[in-house]
């Protein structure tokens, strides 16, 4: 999941949320 690398430090609770959905979805794009 390259996307991550492209979340700024400020977005971190997006990129949480974001590591949740892939976790319970592992199919999510």
């Amino acid at each position: 999941v390259g996307m991550a690398t492209n979340i700024p430090p400020h977005n971190l609770g997006e990129l949480v949320d974001a590591l949740s959905v892939l976790i319970h979805n592992p199919e999510a794009t």
